[in-house]
């Protein structure tokens, strides 16, 4: 595979959705050796645990833009909800019990935002309200609570990060801070109570705003137990040159012995030994 844009990989690891940079998608069996070409209109996929996909269909006709969700064959696809020109709001996310398949983050002013839950058979689930905007979420293993991050002028417009129940009637009870200032998507749930962040060990001023352009910071990890809220700094990684790594993902083994994370700044993965 030669110039390929972003992967999406099915939760078992045997097939994938392949992007190029011209918007071309293939489905690709690893498994079979077979590939199939799908359409344009695909966009930020995902997989669930049972192998179905949820995507954004969109078009240059906003009247025709749909959260759907389809098998791996594309042959039976359902139209879950319309999205408009709210795509932007619109997070691909299964939960792990794959009852909701995306959570909408709906600006309610005050500084703050309403994020509903979808499901598959137009559920009327509890919303969240956030202290902030520019959500994104994260599911515990079980689904059962949702981390996400979220900026407010009380941060500076810095990422900070909170975590609230998520489930059934409990959505948004204890909800709480857990006074780390980063994004999401530098943070892995060990367990339920366990997790590990990427913290940089400083952000300009609106940082949250732009992450884009966030390219060069120095990164702290810290392992957080949700069950007390307690935050213990394990690592200030650095290379034998001394010189630091803006962490883009983290990953943590089973065994929690090793953590493994992708540099930004190289784009090599690197790895630390925990026991």
């Amino acid at each position: 595979f030669y110039q390929v844009q972003n992967v999406y990989w099915s939760a078992d690891k045997n097939q994938a959705i392949i992007e190029y940079p011209d918007g071309n998608k293939i489905l690709y069996d690893f498994i079979k050796n077979k590939q199939l070409t799908l359409k344009k209109e695909i966009n930020e996929p995902e997989f669930n645990s049972t192998g179905q996909v949820a995507y954004k269909h969109l078009t240059n006709d906003t009247a025709n833009n749909w959260l759907a969700v389809t098998n791996v064959q594309g042959s039976e696809t359902n139209l879950i909800e319309p999205l408009g020109d709210n795509e932007n709001e619109v997070q691909i996310a299964w939960s792990p019990t794959g009852e909701v398949a995306a959570l909408f983050a709906k600006p309610v002013g005050n500084d703050k935002t309403e994020v509903f839950f979808i499901g598959l058979k137009e559920e009327n689930f509890k919303s969240l309200i956030v202290d902030g905007s520019n959500f994104k979420g994260l599911w515990s293993p079980s689904g059962a609570r949702l981390l996400y991050h979220a900026i407010s002028g009380q941060n500076n417009y810095n990422p900070m990060l909170w975590i609230a129940d998520a489930e059934g009637e409990t959505i948004g009870n204890h909800k709480f801070s857990l006074g780390l200032s980063t994004w999401i998507d530098k943070c892995a749930f060990q367990s339920e109570k366990i997790l590990y962040c990427a913290v940089p060990r400083e952000l300009p001023e609106g940082a949250g705003l732009y992450p884009e352009l966030i390219t060069d910071t120095e990164d702290l990890i810290y392992k957080i137990d949700l069950s007390t809220g307690l935050k213990d700094l394990i690592a200030e990684p650095a290379d034998k040159d001394g010189n630091k790594f803006n962490i883009e993902k983290l990953y943590i083994t089973d065994k929690e012995d090793y953590i493994f994370f992708l540099n930004k700044r190289d784009g090599r993965v690197y790895k630390i030994e925990l026991k």
